[in-house]
């Protein structure tokens, strides 16, 4: 005898066995529902960035003087009043992508710092001399630079304290006429030989009211 199927009120018979068309078996009526077991979701991994325009500003050369009314001295940062906006401008940049939590595990930190050509670089028609140097040989103290960054990173929640930052590459390019500014990233690290993100250069202006 062939295979036949023949309809019925709840399913299907085929070949003597009744096929259901709902979510029940006949055999696991009791136990209820098949249900497919589905992986458990995967956190996104967090991926911090922020970019402030103008010129970044080193920490740590200090001056003292004495003052007028405490008549003793007192030491700040050599460039205290432009350090001290430019850090702000970081934080307030870096709060906009911040962790739900402050990092409290090893982070890694990438920083690009764009600085101006020389005039030397260019020729009187403003095109860009061929033997123009393309990465900048002199600039502020880059190690200064990161000390600024790494504590506005503290000051914006990206982590617990900046000893957690186990990797850190500083880099200074030219910024060929778009503008002095500096980016950062940083992101969790949980392997000595862990793969480097994609840094995008991609501000976020958000939407007109």
């Amino acid at each position: 005898m062939g295979s036949h199927t023949r309809a019925t009120g709840t399913g299907t018979r085929v070949e003597g066995r009744q096929v259901s068309s709902n979510l029940f078996t006949d055999d696991e009526w009791e136990s209820g529902p098949n249900r497919v077991e589905l992986p458990p979701a995967q956190p996104s991994a967090w991926l911090g960035s922020a970019c402030v325009w103008g010129k970044a500003q080193s920490q740590g050369s200090k001056r003292g003087f004495i003052h007028p009314q405490l008549k003793r001295v007192v030491i700040v940062d050599d460039n205290d009043r432009a350090l001290k906006s430019w850090r702000q401008e970081i934080v307030d940049a870096m709060q906009r992508s911040k962790p739900p939590q402050p990092l409290n595990c090893a982070v890694a930190v990438s920083v690009i710092i764009y600085v101006p050509r020389p005039q030397a670089h260019y020729r009187t028609n403003g095109e860009l001399k061929p033997q123009a140097a393309r990465v900048p040989a002199a600039g502020r103290d880059i190690d200064k630079i990161a000390r600024a960054i790494l504590d506005a990173g503290t000051y914006a929640c990206w982590w617990t304290n900046d000893a957690r930052v186990s990797d850190l590459r500083m880099r200074r390019r030219y910024d060929d006429g778009i503008g002095e500014r500096t980016w950062v990233w940083a992101w969790q690290v949980s392997e000595p030989d862990q793969q480097v993100p994609e840094l995008p250069e991609v501000i976020d202006v958000g939407e007109d009211e």
